[in-house]
């Protein structure tokens, strides 16, 4: 019958465990088990590693080779042992795992798997980083979220078209010549950033419009906003419904002849909707459905 306590993890490298100390004690006692004709039981205190030497699935190599000693010597069996309640072996496991720490002979045990993923999880962040700063596309995102990380941003579709400005804006379509111009029906640039401040047809979704040296500042504050976010979507949802109205807007204002006795007004036409006195409901319930450009 053998008592064993752990190797002591001070004499093995920083990146071990404790629970790798003890399947190799428990390994060196099968070993040594393994050279006699006798039938030995090893103790141990360590609950974990018993159940991972009694696993069919245990990833750990030294359970793995301690289950390939107990399969070839059928004379050893394994038993736990409540520790710190008096039995005399196991107090002097104790004693001789604090003598090891000063005398023993230093062990090497490779590093634990879960030490190896977090090794590369940490590599594969500061490169990632380093990528990211770097980079030369997607700035606009860098801006909300200059930190890389492995867990998902809560922005669903409409947010994520908004702040990469991958949807239907004319800037982003006239880069794959889907349009012929970047600019907006309204007669400005057509990105998000128009839609969401400036644009004529979009007033019922307008947030603040921002001075140009405060445009980072800005975009990191509206996609952090639960409000703003909200805003967002709903613009993206109206600017999807009417994107052909939107082109055919575009068209009609980018061959508008060039004098000053042209003049141009924008009529909504509804359909059934009732109009409050309030600025702000009657911007809200305005429903439109059809847009015209009228040449004067």
């Amino acid at each position: 019958m053998i008592q064993i306590k752990d190797i002591d993890v001070k004499n093995t490298y920083p990146f071990n465990t404790v629970f790798q100390a003890e399947l190799l004690a428990i390994q060196e006692a099968c070993l040594w088990a393994s050279k006699t004709n006798q039938q030995i039981k090893v103790w141990s205190d360590s609950e974990s590693s018993l159940h991972s030497i009694a696993s069919i699935d245990t990833k750990s190599p030294i359970a793995q080779q301690t289950q390939e000693i107990l399969l070839k010597s059928t004379n050893i069996k394994l038993g736990w042992i409540k520790a710190h309640v008096g039995y005399s072996a196991n107090e002097a496991a104790d004693v001789l795992a604090k003598k090891a720490t000063q005398e023993g002979i230093p062990t090497f045990i490779p590093a634990p798997r879960n030490h190896i993923k977090n090794l590369l999880q940490k590599e594969s962040i500061i490169r990632w980083q380093k990528e990211w700063d770097n980079g030369e596309t997607d700035r606009s995102v860098h801006n909300v979220l200059p930190k890389v990380k492995t867990t998902p941003t809560p922005w669903q579709r409409p947010e994520i078209m908004f702040v990469t400005g991958h949807g239907s804006f004319p800037t982003y379509l006239k880069r794959f010549n889907i349009r012929s111009s970047d600019s907006c029906g309204c007669g400005k640039l057509g990105n998000p950033l128009d839609y969401a401040t400036s644009c004529l047809f979009t007033t019922s979704y307008h947030l603040t419009k921002p001075s140009a040296d405060l445009e980072p500042l800005w975009w990191k504050r509206v996609m952090n906003n639960n409000n703003s976010r909200a805003k967002i979507k709903k613009l993206m949802h109206f600017i999807a419904e009417n994107e052909t109205l939107f082109q055919k807007m575009a068209t009609t204002t980018s061959h508008r002849p060039n004098f000053p006795m042209y003049s141009y007004s924008l009529f909504f036409h509804t359909q059934g909707t009732t109009l409050s006195n309030s600025t702000t409901q009657r911007s809200e319930r305005l429903n439109f459905k059809k847009y015209y450009i009228l040449l004067f």
